[in-house]
This record gives C-alpha cells, sequence and structure tokens, in this order.
C-alpha cells in the first residue's frame, strides 16, 4: 500500500460523514486498498454514516463484497441510477434485474422519463432472457402508436406551421419512435444470446437458478460448437476461440485485474494468455487454454483449400478438450469460493 492510500484511509475511517465520498473517489481513482475501503465503510454504514448511492454502486462494482452490499441493498433499491450502475457494471443479483425491468415498465409509455432507454441500452448489453418478456410487452403496446403520434404531429405542422405545439408533437413522436427501436435491438441481442447470464462464485451472492453454469458466454459457446460440429467444423473453432476468451476474461476479472489494468473487455486471448498463465488457476486448465488458441486463430483467417482438414473428428476432439477445461475452471472457481 502506498503512503497515499494509506493517508486515505486513515482519513476514511475519522472523517465526518461529508467527506466520505471524496475518500471513496480518491481510493476509486487510485484503484489501490479498496478492499480496506470496503471494510471501513461498511462500519461506517452500521454506525450511522450516510454515503453517496453513485459512490456505494461504484465501489461494490470494483471490489464484489457481499457484506457491503446487503448493508447497503436497500438504500442502492432507492437510487434507480444506482442500481442501474450496478446492472451496467455486472454485479451478481438478479434482483436488480428484477427491480429494473419493473421501473422500466412502469415509465415505458412516458417519452419524457429518460431512465427508460437508460434501462433499455443495459438490458441490450447485459440483459437475460427474463427481460424477453417486459420488452415484448411493451414492444407490442407501443408500436401502434408511434405512427399515431408521427401523424399527429405532421397534421398539426400543416395546420399551423412550426410552432411551439408542433415542436413538441414532433419531439413527443422522434422519442416514442427511437424508443421503439432500442426495446427491439434489446430485444434481439437478447434472444442472440439465448441463455441467461449467471453470476458470479462469490461466497454468499444470491444465485440465479442456474447457477451451475459460473461463465454464461463459455457454455453458451459450447452450446453453437455442439450443434456446428458435423455442420461446419470450421464455425466451431470460432465458437471455442470466443469461449476461450469468456473464461480468460472472467478469469482476469477474478483476479481483480480489471480494476488495475487494461480492461478486461478491449482485450483478446492473446492478451490473456500472460495473465492466465501467471494465474493460480489449475495447469491442465491452462495447457487447453493455450492449445485452443491456435486452433481458433486458425478458423479465423482464409487458408485457401485446407479448411478441408478440419474435420467433424477434429472439431469433436477440440469440443471435448474445452468442455473439459471450462469443467475444471469453474471447480476450481467453487474451490476458491467455498474455502473464502
Amino acid at each position: 500500500m502506498s503512503p497515499e492510500a494509506n493517508a486515505i484511509l486513515q482519513r476514511l475511517q475519522r472523517v465526518e460523514p461529508a467527506g466520505l465520498s471524496e475518500c471513496i473517489r480518491e481510493l476509486l481513482e487510485r484503484g489501490e486498498a479498496l478492499e480496506d475501503a470496503v471494510k471501513i465503510i461498511t462500519d461506517r454504514l452500521q454506525s450511522g454514516s450516510y454515503i453517496l448511492s453513485d459512490d456505494l454502486a461504484r465501489l461494490l462494482i470494483k471490489v464484489r463484497d457481499t457484506g457491503l452490499y446487503r448493508i447497503a441493498k436497500e438504500q442502492l433499491f432507492q437510487d434507480r441510477w444506482a442500481l442501474l450502475a450496478l446492472y451496467k457494471g455486472g454485479y451478481p443479483d438478479p434482483a436488480i434485474e428484477d427491480e429494473l425491468v419493473e421501473i422500466l415498465y412502469k415509465n415505458a409509455e412516458n417519452d419524457a422519463e429518460p431512465v427508460r432507454r437508460a434501462i433499455v441500452e443495459a438490458i441490450c448489453d447485459n440483459g437475460t432472457v427474463a427481460t424477453i418478456p417486459v420488452l415484448e410487452a411493451i414492444l407490442y403496446d407501443l408500436a401502434p402508436t408511434q405512427h399515431t403520434k408521427k401523424a399527429i404531429a405532421n397534421a398539426l405542422f400543416d395546420a399551423s406551421g412550426p410552432n411551439i405545439d408542433t415542436l413538441l408533437a414532433g419531439v413527443v413522436a422522434s422519442s416514442r419512435i427511437e424508443f421503439i427501436r432500442v426495446v427491439n435491438q434489446a430485444l434481439e441481442a437478447v434472444r442472440a444470446r439465448g441463455t441467461e447470464q449467471v453470476n458470479s462464485p462469490f461466497k454468499g451472492v444470491i444465485a440465479s437458478p442456474s447457477d451451475t453454469k459460473l461463465v454464461a458466454n463459455a457454455h453458451r459457446e459450447l452450446e453453437q460448437a455442439r450443434d456446428k460440429v458435423h455442420l461446419d467444423p470450421t464455425y466451431v473453432l470460432v465458437c471455442l476461440r470466443r469461449g476461450a476468451e469468456a473464461m480468460g476474461k472472467h478469469l482476469y476479472r477474478h483476479l481483480g485485474l480489471d480494476a488495475k489494468g487494461k480492461p478486461a473487455e478491449k482485450m483478446m486471448l492473446g492478451d490473456l494468455q500472460k495473465p492466465i498463465s501467471e494465474s493460480d488457476a489449475p495447469h491442465v486448465f491452462k495447457i487447453c487454454i493455450q492449445a485452443l488458441q491456435p486452433f481458433g486463430n486458425y478458423a479465423s483467417h482464409d487458408q485457401d483449400d485446407q479448411f478441408q482438414d478440419l474435420t467433424p473428428v477434429v472439431a469433436s476432439s477440440l469440443v471435448n478438450l474445452y468442455e473439459e477445461a471450462l469443467r475444471i475452471y469453474e471447480g476450481w472457481l467453487r474451490k476458491v469460493a467455498s474455502e473464502t
């Protein structure tokens, strides 16, 4: 711990409640001593101090501490923007998505409410299949009105020329049409994922029904690979490479490297090989991931007529290798979680 971080922690422990947020933001900016900060903040909250929901959300995204989350949960659920930040940051509690979906549905027809679009855009990136019924209902309810509102706006303009009423009518129509477009986009994205994203293995966090799958993206790629073994062996290798990358990113975040260095979402499988090899993950898992990369690279580039050698037998063998790597990795994650 640097002297600067230590000084901030000492201040965090003693400062008046009004100064807590400043200390938290300084530590978040430094990306240092965050776990120590969580312990102090938990004690401060239990003793009655108030901390801004936005700061609590940002800290929980970086350090997914279940004790702090339990204490702050009621406050966070009263702040829709803090809740949205947690959701976008991937905090593993299905209740967050449930609450945001309720907020979305209640505000879907309010064209002046900015939170509805923000929630839909977050669902597009992070939503599980549990959001599909509400997205479909919103699309069904609102789609017929977009043309009506546009027609009203045009009629007002034709009758009187541009004035404040016609401008407002036009804005409302445009807002409704754009919102419907974003809802449809989110619906397509969630359907394409085809499976619920699953919560992380942190001990004490409420798990989803499919909590046996700790790396949801990796399981989705495995399912797609299995379906194409005989039809398109080349595509199988592409799926397995993406799945290996998903496991690498998961491990990168699990190690806390995402908070200290390059964001995981910007890293490719080649970038992840070094942190994977230097981690405490099982050695066989590391070897499997290393073996999958060259095959993925091979399938991602044109090979003239050499793809004929990439037979279903080869693809099936690599699927088995990948599946074993995923099994070993998730087993290790559960063991680590049980020991903490």
